[in-house]
């Protein structure tokens, strides 16, 4: 439950309540006892607080708590139905901001997001070559507003994983090359504007018993495609994380309520934790909250199977029964 404190504050908490924190610095007059002193201190990005007469300290959830006369889960619970839209922004006066939609990084390019998904036989063909997938899942993806095509005039096709709610965009280029930006290279781009707490497809999870959390765009096809092979589309709903560093939001966290979470994270140290941060973020809420291990096996090139792509290209190659729910 500790993650709600990495995208709300104290501050929010007591905004959000009409409770006036009245102090400056880090010290304010405590909002649980008469303080003509201010002694309650606040810290840690507005995260913490400690109050110095008592010797009392906690955090987000703990000062939901204590300022609601309920109990922690009570008070997680409540934060989830409280800060419910999807692009959470801070509204403390003088605070930092913590918009996710926030632009963190400069580009030396701009796209905007697309209006709408492009469907093209010949670039899906491209792109189902290029990553061991079928066309007939790309077209399945295509359908449910998950994937599509596009044109950047600085570097033509590129090809795009988004939803119907249109909360954030990734895209690659169909030529296969990295993006440039800022004297960095990445294969991958997340549009400017993006909110990458949110899991893409997740609004097509709605009446489905298990939702398989990706991490990334190409994982996120692959995913498709395996589903599409086993016949599990129907039951199962592919979602992507758009990297290792970002948490599920809070606003989203309840759409996995009593759902089946299974979590298909790279098998690299980055990975692991973010497979272990969505395992923890969704333990209170799903039904189950499993982390599916890629099988220690490497390709025929010599590279270690990393994450879902891989396995894809690897039970290809091998000519196996492709089963990842059976690992």
């Amino acid at each position: 439950m500790e993650n709600i404190c990495d995208s709300i504050s104290i501050f929010d908490v007591a905004t959000k309540f009409g409770v006036a924190l009245k102090g400056k610095g880090k010290l304010y007059s405590s909002p649980f006892r008469k303080d003509e002193h201010p002694s309650f201190s606040i810290f840690g990005d507005g995260k913490f607080f400690k109050d110095l007469a008592t010797g009392e300290t906690g955090n987000v959830i703990s000062f939901t708590a204590k300022l609601k006369g309920i109990s922690n889960k009570e008070a997680y619970k409540l934060l989830l139905s409280e800060f419910d839209n999807g692009s959470f922004k801070a509204v403390s006066s003088g605070r930092h901001s913590l918009d996710r939609n926030e632009e963190k990084k400069p580009r030396k390019e701009d796209i905007n997001a697309p209006k709408k998904l492009l469907w093209d036989d010949a670039l899906a063909d491209i792109v189902a070559k290029r990553y061991s997938v079928s066309v007939e899942s790309l077209k399945h993806a295509f359908d449910a507003g998950c994937f599509g095509f596009g044109n950047s005039n600085k570097t033509g096709n590129v090809w795009i994983v988004s939803d119907n709610r249109k909360l954030s965009y990734q895209i690659r280029r169909m030529d296969g090359n990295n993006w440039k930006f800022s004297g960095k290279e990445a294969k991958a781009w997340t549009l400017k504007n993006s909110d990458c707490s949110y899991p893409i497809g997740l609004e097509n999870a709605k009446d489905k018993q298990a939702i398989c959390i990706c991490e990334g765009s190409t994982d996120f096809l692959s995913c498709f495609h395996i589903l599409k092979t086993l016949n599990m589309l129907g039951t199962h709903a592919p979602v992507a994380m758009l990297g290792a560093n970002h948490k599920i939001g809070i606003p989203y966290l309840r759409e996995f309520a009593g759902k089946v979470a299974m979590i298909f994270a790279d098998a690299d140290e980055a990975g692991h934790k973010a497979g272990m941060a969505w395992a923890n973020q969704l333990s209170d809420i799903a039904a189950v909250a499993m982390i599916c291990m890629l099988p220690d096996y490497a390709l025929k090139s010599g590279k270690k199977i990393k994450d879902l792509n891989d396995y894809l290209r690897y039970a290809h190659e091998q000519g196996k029964e492709l089963n990842p729910f059976r690992m």
